[in-house]
């Protein structure tokens, strides 16, 4: 039994194929008519010899339009034939597209093969994007290709080609032909052209190498930044004159534990942020803490300039001083080692971590030592 309906259905198959492609064959398009323009879609099909008026639209897998059209034509398929007439331009694009009536303006076509038949006629102009060019028609104006190879049969006021196969065979008339100069030409005997012109190929200009421009050297705002820092280090050595000298000490005292502190609290400080930011009442305190750090910072920059004149002054004078000296010989040595690319902001970073880690110490002694009182 089984044998018998695997038989049953494979012979219901085999017949139906043959069917389901004359019913393709057969099936009418969808016509549609908007503003006198009409409009055809389908799988295959073939539009008889009628008067458009207007605007001609055609979609469709292997189409033939033997329509004769009042302005122009639109056509997308895999294998588009158009005959009939054209008064206006035709807009063509497929995988083969054959032209064998009659067009009054100009033709634009993308393809992979295209076909100018011997009983075409062009009176505009014809522009070809393909890869194979065979062209057998006439042309009044010119025709204009880009591609692999052409084959030209027919005749044309002017050629201008870009390919690289160039076929000019006999009976061909062509006034002017300009191609690439890289193209291989192959001229008959008996093709007739008046003038041929060579393109010479693009080539690349050559570039003059320019030396790169001078950074400009903002003389106002180095000498208002180097102003400001020295504002900002008298300010903190007078109004925390205590506080700056224990800082000091405890910077020459505990070096890496100033250090690790400086760098825990940075690498910590953003961490706390963001998730005060996430809760919804802890953005107030996030604020807070964002602008408590930074004028922390800027008190740890000043410090680090302060701390840079107190040890620069006891390395060439072999004795402590820390007073107005120590900040002017500080902040300028800080202001200028921060000119040397990359290393200087190295360095400039690493003394105001150091100096920040050490001023921390010293806020928690204090902190300490008051509740202790």
């Amino acid at each position: 039994m089984k044998r018998i309906v695997f038989f049953v259905l494979l012979f219901a198959l085999t017949c139906s194929m043959p069917l389901h492609s004359f019913a393709l064959a057969s099936d009418k398009p969808d016509t549609m008519e908007i503003n006198k323009d009409s409009f055809y879609a389908g799988e295959i099909y073939q539009i008889p010899s009628i008067e458009v008026e207007h605007n001609l639209f055609l979609i469709g897998s292997t189409v033939k339009n033997n329509a004769n059209t009042g302005k122009d034509v639109f056509a997308l398929g895999n294998n588009y034939t158009q005959s009939g007439t054209t008064k206006g331009n035709a807009f063509l694009c497929g995988n083969k597209i054959w032209i064998e009536g009659a067009i009054q303006g100009d033709v634009f076509v993308i393809g992979n093969i295209v076909e100018i038949s011997p009983e075409s006629t062009i009176e505009g102009n014809l522009f070809v994007v393909c890869s194979t060019l065979t062209m057998e028609g006439i042309v009044d104006g010119l025709v204009q290709f880009s591609g692999d190879t052409i084959r030209f049969i027919g005749k044309s006021s002017g050629a201008d080609m870009n390919a690289n196969t160039i076929i000019i065979e006999d009976g061909a008339q062509i006034h002017q032909l300009r191609y690439n100069s890289n193209a291989s030409l192959s001229v008959s005997d008996n093709a007739e052209i008046v003038t041929i012109d060579m393109k010479p190929m693009p080539t690349k200009p050559v570039e003059i190498e320019t030396p790169p421009p001078r950074k400009s050297f903002p003389v106002r705002s180095k000498v208002f930044a180097l102003l400001s820092s020295l504002l900002l280090a008298f300010l903190v050595f007078y109004l925390f004159h205590t506080s700056s000298k224990k800082a000091l000490d405890t910077l020459k005292n505990h070096f890496w534990t100033s250090l690790g502190i400086g760098l825990l609290f940075l690498i910590a400080l953003p961490v706390c942020l963001l998730v005060l930011f996430v809760i919804g009442f802890g953005w107030k305190v996030a604020l807070s803490l964002l602008f408590g750090a930074t004028a922390m910072w800027m008190f740890s920059h000043a410090l680090a300039g302060i701390a840079t004149g107190y040890f620069v002054f006891q390395w060439i004078a072999k004795k402590e001083r820390f007073d107005w000296l120590n900040i002017c010989i500080g902040v300028v040595t800080l202001f200028f080692i921060q000119w040397i690319p990359v290393v200087g902001r190295i360095f400039s970073f690493l003394l105001t971590t150091l100096s920040f880690g050490a001023f921390l110490q010293v806020l928690w002694k204090q902190n300490r030592m008051g509740n202790k009182e």
